[in-house]
Order: C-alpha cells, then structure tokens, then sequence
C-alpha cells in the first residue's frame, strides 16, 4: 500500500483500488461513504465486499446493499435547513 498524506493535515489518503485490502487489514466495520453520487453504489459494493457492516451514506443515493448491512442516510440539504431554522 503505498501512503500519501494531505499537505494540510497530514492525515493518510489512500487510493480506492487500495480500500478492500485497507478494510480487511484494520478489521473495519462501519464506513462514512461521502462520495459523488455516481460513485457511491461502486464504492458501498467494495465496503459491502471486504465486511463493512454499517454505512453512514452522505452520498445523493440509494444505496442497495444486503439486508445484513445497516445504512444511515444523511440529508444535507435537509440538515442545513433544520440548522437554518434556530438561527434566524
């Protein structure tokens, strides 16, 4: 696997082709999928195939996983809204 790190924070950014093998390594089980929504089913299939158990979706879609799977959707649009709301 090889490591890049952000030049800003410093935090590890690995490529997609590397996520299975990361996934399996460090015995992940939940996932944040903040993705465009074009690539959001491709990469919950990769989590749902290396043993994620639970997604929290930012992405647009739908996703379809296995009943096995917990997915929490996040809307938000529907978030900045209900914040908008007790500011003004």
């Amino acid at each position: 696997m090889v490591e890049e790190r952000s030049p800003n924070t410093g935090i590890p950014i690995h490529n997609v082709d590397e996520l299975k093998e990361y996934i399996t390594a460090h015995e992940v089980k939940m996932a944040i999928l903040a993705v465009p929504g074009e690539s959001a089913q491709d990469v919950a299939n990769i989590l749902v195939a290396s043993g994620v158990q639970a997604i929290l979706n930012f992405s647009p879609l739908v996703l379809q996983v296995p009943e096995d799977v917990i997915v929490n959707h996040v809307d938000l649009a529907v978030e900045l809204e209900s914040l908008s709301y007790f500011i003004s």
